[in-house]
């Protein structure tokens, strides 16, 4: 075997496993919130890799999660593949799993969006609300929105 071919064969191995360390990168979204309004219930949390069922339909969600409260804080962390993201907050407060509203749909209980995203007529929009995750660690520090 002469060089020429032994430095082919190694660049070969060299890109197949540079290739399979890229296709594998994963890192952290960390979402720290705080404003909350009491100590009661949980967060709950859904993350989207698209503006299907945004803030409307978690089961387009490709991740949830909940977490309980530290005084009026939580933390919630996702580990992904490196991508573009956007996440929803819910405070839920009685425990009941979903978005109290009012008669005149208003939420009764604390919300939020990554990047802070907000809409004075309705719920924050993807397009405002999504990032990208292209490091091994982001950090997002979320305010609740409360009516």
């Amino acid at each position: 075997m002469n060089l020429k071919s032994q430095l082919f064969g190694t660049v070969i191995i060299l890109l197949m496993w540079s290739g399979g360390q890229a296709a594998a990168q994963t890192g952290k979204i960390v979402v720290e919130i705080s404003h909350l309004r009491s100590a009661n219930g949980k967060v709950l949390a859904a993350l989207y890799k698209s503006e299907k069922g945004f803030m409307k339909d978690e089961k387009s969600a490709i991740a949830t999660a909940q977490v309980s409260l530290s005084g009026k804080q939580a933390q919630i962390v996702f580990e992904v593949p490196y991508g573009e993201y956007a996440f929803s907050l819910l405070h839920d407060e009685n425990g009941n799993g979903k978005m109290d509203t009012n008669m005149l749909g208003i939420p009764k209980e604390g919300y939020a969006a990554s990047n802070n995203a907000k809409n004075s007529l309705g719920a924050p929009k993807y397009a405002d609300a999504k990032f990208v995750l292209d490091k091994p660690e982001i950090r997002q520090q979320i305010q609740m929105i409360y009516w």
